[in-house]
């Protein structure tokens, strides 16, 4: 059982919450330290670069939220909302088949960039996100995320995967960016 541990959490990505029960099963089924080390780091790796190489849906990416109240309610003039709340707001806005209310669980897409001349580049909003470039929006139903959206695949790893393991992995003095730098060490030892 995983009860007290993110990957029953609601709010985790999938990528999230697959990743932990492979992350978990080795660490604690491994014959060695090691051979944990060796097969936690690889799978995060590859998990990585098939998030970069856009081998994974969005859904599998996005992280789910829910909503108490409307989206448009979660403000106030001087404050920006949180990323979910302002990326709904601004789904509702956009898109006719996003109208969340409250009761939605939207899934959070942070957005590198917005090139689509269809839709609006920047917030608008009574809130202090109004005018400002569109960095995340939130759907029910990511992958339905129109083309001209770029994801912002830097901002994703770090808050499905960099975020939710660091507390796993620095017990045993292991982190997300060794993982991702081992094979290059490796490959520079191996020449050496």
């Amino acid at each position: 059982s995983y009860t007290g541990i993110d990957v029953v959490r609601s709010d985790r990505a999938t990528v999230t919450k697959d990743l932990m029960k492979q992350v978990l099963s080795y660490i604690l089924r491994a014959p060695t330290q090691s051979d944990a080390r060796e097969a936690v780091y690889a799978t995060i790796e590859d998990t990585v670069t098939a998030i970069r190489n856009d081998e994974t849906d969005n859904g599998f990416i996005a992280r789910p939220r829910g909503m108490s109240k409307p989206p448009e309610q979660y403000w106030s003039p001087s404050n920006t909302p949180m990323p979910t709340y302002r990326g709904a707001k601004y789904a509702n806005q956009q898109f006719e088949w996003e109208q969340m209310d409250g009761g939605s669980k939207p899934q959070l897409l942070y957005i590198e960039k917005v090139r689509s001349p269809e839709y609006s580049h920047t917030y608008t909003a009574e809130t202090a996100e109004d005018g400002r470039a569109v960095d995340a929006v939130a759907l029910e139903h990511p992958d339905r995320l129109p083309e001209g959206f770029k994801i912002d695949v830097d901002k994703m790893i770090e808050k499905v995967i960099e975020d939710p393991f660091g507390p796993i992995l620095s017990p045993l003095n292991w982190s997300v960016a060794e993982a991702l730098a081992d094979t290059e060490q490796a490959g520079f030892a191996d020449v050496m």
